[in-house]
């Protein structure tokens, strides 16, 4: 694995951009998947050749059957005909004497027949040994020379994996820094604008604070004029409307409903459904609060709200409680 460094180790006298460095890298790159391919075409061509020599075992194996298949053969025939010239010399002078010196020419012939097919089959068999011999000789002086060819590739393409790694490295670190030298300037630049709009700021506060003073004679052109430079980050946010206030409620309300509704404690003396008609606005709520028994049944809602709050409260008081002593049990 190479040494991986940070950016700070990188010495002034480096000199190399990132853009040098990228083309470096896809260089590098290029070369290993080059070499990629060779690797996998000299395994496919090993292939092959394996195969070759696996076609020229059994082609040799075959051609061995078949010679002895033709030998189990022939010294059938050869006992065939030793029994047919028996049987034809017991029936000479009798009614059977053709008939069996005929059976004898025909096994005759038979036996030349097969004897002919195994004198081809041995001479082809030792033919076809031959040339398998020689051809496997030079497949496996092939794939000896294949091996070796296959540990070079190997080793050169580790290597040049680790020199993409290093390159990746350098590379990243040199983005590393061109952008950290970007930032530090802009920052830098930003510092100093920063800087000095808070000279200009306090030169602005300054001659406006003597704005009263200059325009004591007419306070309202002063009022009027405060107001007009006073950037709008520097007053004050507006009241919100009654209307805007309660439609932001409304949205918590419904925010908290959706996220925790279904995670609301229920206390032992206090049912679920009890728990969710308390939260819930039933319909013309807000009409109905305005009527002269709304007030008491906003106070009503609020009553029953805050008990069950402190219900709560007590709960997770004892529940805290338990938990010190050791004997707080999750079911409860």
């Amino acid at each position: 694995m190479p040494k991986m460094t940070t950016p700070v180790e990188q010495t002034e006298t480096e000199t190399e951009t990132p853009d040098d460095l990228s083309i470096a890298l896809s260089k590098t790159s290029d070369a290993y998947t080059a070499i990629t391919a060779q690797i996998s075409d000299l395994q496919a061509q090993m292939r092959s050749r394996r195969a070759r020599l696996d076609t020229l075992e059994v082609d040799t194996l075959e051609s061995s059957r078949r010679v002895a298949r033709l030998r189990d053969q022939v010294q059938e025939a050869e006992e065939k005909l030793s029994r047919g010239r028996i049987a034809a010399g017991i029936a000479k002078g009798g009614r059977s004497e053709k008939a069996t010196a005929a059976n004898v020419k025909n096994l005759q012939a038979e036996l030349a027949t097969l004897q002919q097919e195994f004198t081809d089959a041995q001479l082809k068999y030792s033919t076809q040994n031959t040339q398998t011999r020689v051809e496997s000789d030079d497949i496996n002086k092939q794939l000896a020379q294949d091996e070796i060819d296959l540990a070079a590739l190997e080793q050169t393409r580790g290597e040049l994996k680790q020199e993409r790694t290093e390159a990746r490295e350098k590379l990243g670190q040199a983005i590393y820094v061109a952008i950290a030298d970007e930032m530090r300037g802009l920052l830098e630049d930003e510092r100093r604008r920063e800087e000095a709009l808070a000279e200009q700021r306090t030169l602005r506060l300054a001659r406006q604070e003597s704005i009263s003073q200059r325009l004591a004679d007419w306070p309202e052109l002063a009022a009027l004029l405060e107001e007009e430079l006073t950037p709008l980050d520097e007053k004050p946010a507006p009241e919100p409307s009654p209307t805007a206030k309660t439609t932001r409620a409304l949205l918590k309300y419904l925010d908290c409903i959706e996220k925790y509704g279904m995670q609301l404690e229920i206390p032992q003396q206090t049912s679920r459904v009890r728990v969710i008609q308390m939260i819930s606005l039933p319909e013309n709520f807000v009409t109905q609060a305005y009527l002269p028994q709304g007030k008491a049944l906003v106070e009503q809602r609020r009553y029953e709200i805050e008990q069950y709050q402190r219900q709560v409260e007590e709960q997770e008081r004892d529940r805290a409680a338990y938990r010190e002593l050791g004997l707080y049990n999750r079911s409860r």
